[in-house]
């Protein structure tokens, strides 16, 4: 009897997470033996901001609350910019978020999403030549990657929109970091940052690291607000209806978008099941639907071509691969572009697509050492 895909895939997932372990294990152990490499970050008006920090625990505590939760209030709060880059650089310093703000963080985020469609479409903001829209691809709970690419790219604003695309925790240590910040920033600006959800975004691959993280330092509560925020993330993104960003794959040429809309949320995918497969969809070589893809479905040059025929888009730009030599490939005679943005297994990239739809794939490679946060934040 062979063995299930799912089973296959648990199989893969352990050697994996046997890696993953290893890499992190090795950066603690180097980490810990001097300075933490430190970021600048980039205000919209191009200023400078931040504060100079040494790395001295893994896990700090908060002095002071960042806010006082007396009243119903705190629901309709402001989540000002100030108080966004203030999480921002205490999580830069390994400074733990204070248990009731990452609370109150989750089930404003949960109703947040819950206000969006599945799928739904991305104008860009106008004509001019600074707006864009940028994907990023997978970072397994890399925060420092998440800031670098804000550093290097430009941070989210109502001209500069990111798409994160999907398995932006889970593998790496700092999980917890990467839904704070990119929750957070959802919340200060609503249209400046949007989401997919990726195949790691599940209880079935949390449970292995990122529930560990999550009960070391809160407790069962909260990891189960981050499930339910999580079943609410959208499942595939469009760009003025011409480009379609969804985290792994498609699942047949006669797929559209109200078949993805009608997806049920709020809940775990299941096997065999729509949920499921378009999470772990890849390209393949071959026309026509493959069945025994280890990791999943793989979808051929003539499925893609006709989907994005019948649903009248241009491309399909998607993650869920880490590349060989690069940080993207190209699949399908361009039809198809993935974009894995984590840097510790080949190199990353992000995506940049200008009000012309015009793309730019930026690549980098492992995170140099670059300038601290200034004293005058």
């Amino acid at each position: 009897m062979h063995p299930t895909r799912a089973v296959l895939r648990r199989r893969m997932f352990c050697i994996s997470i046997s890696l993953w372990v290893a890499l992190f294990l090795i950066a603690v152990y180097f980490s810990t033996k001097g300075e933490w490499p430190s970021i600048s970050i980039q205000q919209a008006d191009g200023s400078l901001r931040g504060i100079s920090s040494k790395r001295n625990v893994a896990v700090g505590v908060m002095q002071s609350n960042i806010y006082v939760f007396d009243n119903d209030s705190a629901e309709d709060k402001v989540i000002t910019r100030q108080e966004l880059m203030r999480v921002l650089k205490k999580m830069h310093n390994r400074e733990n978020i204070e248990r009731d703000y990452f609370a109150y963080i989750l089930r404003r985020s949960k109703k947040l999403l819950q206000s969006s469609d599945l799928v739904y479409d991305i104008k860009l903001p106008n004509q001019s030549s600074n707006t864009q829209v940028t994907v990023i691809g997978d970072t397994h709970g890399q925060y420092d990657t998440i800031l670098y690419i804000f550093q290097m790219n430009g941070f989210p604003s109502e001209e500069h929109v990111y798409i994160i695309n999907g398995d932006f925790m889970d593998k790496g240590s700092q999980s917890i970091e990467s839904l704070i910040a990119l929750y957070l920033y959802k919340l200060h600006c609503p249209s400046c940052i949007h989401f997919t959800r990726g195949n790691h975004e599940t209880d079935e691959y949390f449970r292995f690291m990122v529930k560990r993280q999550v009960l070391e330092r809160y407790d069962e509560e909260v990891y189960g607000l981050i499930l339910e925020t999580i079943y609410e993330l959208p499942i595939a993104l469009t760009i003025e209806n011409k480009v379609f960003v969804i985290h792994a794959g498609i699942t047949s040429s006669q797929l559209t978008l109200e078949d993805l809309k009608s997806i049920k949320r709020g809940i775990e995918p299941e096997e065999d099941t729509l949920n499921m497969d378009i999470i772990w969809a890849d390209p393949g070589d071959e026309d026509g639907m493959g069945g025994d893809s280890i990791r999943g479905l793989l979808f051929g040059p003539d499925v893609s071509e006709e989907f994005l025929a019948n649903n009248h888009l241009k491309i399909i730009v998607r993650a869920h691969d880490s590349t060989v030599d690069s940080g993207y490939q190209n699949d399908h005679d361009g039809r198809v572009l993935t974009i894995f943005s984590s840097p510790l297994c080949t190199k990353g990239s992000f995506l940049n697509i200008n009000s012309l739809l015009e793309f730019e794939v930026v690549e980098f490679s492992a995170l140099p050492k670059i300038k601290e946060w200034l004293e005058d934040s």
